[in-house]
């Protein structure tokens, strides 16, 4: 009469997140495998899960070529002892949010707070861009709880060397005079000077792989650029970028300066906002552009990645 039927397996991870998205769920953690991955068991069905929180990635544990004995990364033990003490077989809230394989993504919710940004505060994680993108709120918290421990130098960061600063503005308000092309612009700030800015952590489109120049082509041919109208979508991107921003009062926040190399000058690479618009953000959405996927561990990027990600 009391006997619990337990779901051991999900039919379909993918539909099971779909048809739970955004809802904060009453769950009991029964295993901790690591810092940032719980076996539970969701209520009132008795449905256990695997769940992988969203938009952090913990240190591991490796298994020998046999698959019998793991090695802990640094730090791992350590996550996995932070996560256990707080949340093993306590009451908790899971905030489903998507699905990888047969695990779900989502955010553990302890009375204290949201677990990822706790593990994030104490250094013991970092954040991920690939499941960043399915975090239904909070990625600015959990950006800045990853930037306090770089600050402090925090366990994974204790040897974090912060990008050297170039000297330039770091934001200006000023007006756009020209658009050079698609992810270019020309602006006047109000001291009169004019800076060429580029919009960072945004591709603008380019000339198809297919359609370039073929190796032994003539040194005429390799020399010579296409017209604007040519490029697919270029002409499109300018014009969209001409039509709202010319003559218009902008706000430029300077993210990174990209070195000089190659024979192309330096960049300065920035997020452009007009009133409450992000620029790259509204390219991406009319399918002018894309964002640039970064390595991991570079931190020279958009003030406004995750919204560039998820346009």
């Amino acid at each position: 009469k009391h006997v619990r039927k337990i779901k051991w397996t999900l039919d379909n991870p993918q539909q099971f997140a779909d048809r739970n998205s955004g809802k904060e769920l009453d769950a009991v953690v029964e295993f901790v495998r690591d810092g940032c991955t719980v076996r539970a068991v969701l209520l009132p069905n008795f449905e256990q899960v695997t769940v992988m929180l969203s938009g952090i990635k913990c240190p591991g544990f490796k298994r020998d070529k046999d698959g019998k004995d793991a090695t802990p990364e640094p730090f791992a033990a350590e996550a996995k002892y932070f996560i256990e003490s707080r949340v093993l077989q306590r009451d908790v809230k899971i905030r489903i949010e998507g699905a990888s394989n047969q695990n779900l993504l989502g955010t553990l919710i302890h009375p204290a707070g949201n677990i990822s940004e706790l593990l994030l505060q104490e250094g013991f994680a970092h954040c991920v861009d690939w499941s960043m993108a399915v975090v239904a709120t909070g990625k600015d918290k959990l950006r800045a709880a990853e930037k306090l421990a770089k600050e402090k130098h925090l366990r994974r960061w204790k040897d974090f060397k912060a990008p050297v600063s170039s000297g330039k503005l770091k934001q200006f308000t000023g007006k756009v005079i020209e658009v050079v092309n698609g992810d270019a612009l020309r602006i006047k700030s109000a001291d009169g000077l004019i800076h060429k800015v580029f919009l960072s952590s945004f591709r603008s489109p380019k000339m198809p792989q297919n359609d370039a120049p073929k190796e032994g082509a003539s040194a005429a041919l390799r020399g010579a650029s296409r017209q604007l109208f040519e490029v697919p979508y270029m002409f499109e991107a300018r014009e969209f970028m001409r039509k709202k921003l010319i003559h218009k009062k902008v706000t430029v926040t300077v993210d990174y300066v990209r070195a000089a190399q190659d024979n192309f000058p330096e960049r300065v690479c920035a997020s452009v906002q007009l009133g409450d618009t992000n620029v790259a953000e509204a390219l991406i959405s009319k399918g002018l552009g894309t964002a640039l996927r970064h390595r991991q561990d570079d931190d020279q990027r958009s003030s406004f990645y995750d919204d560039l990600l998820t346009a």
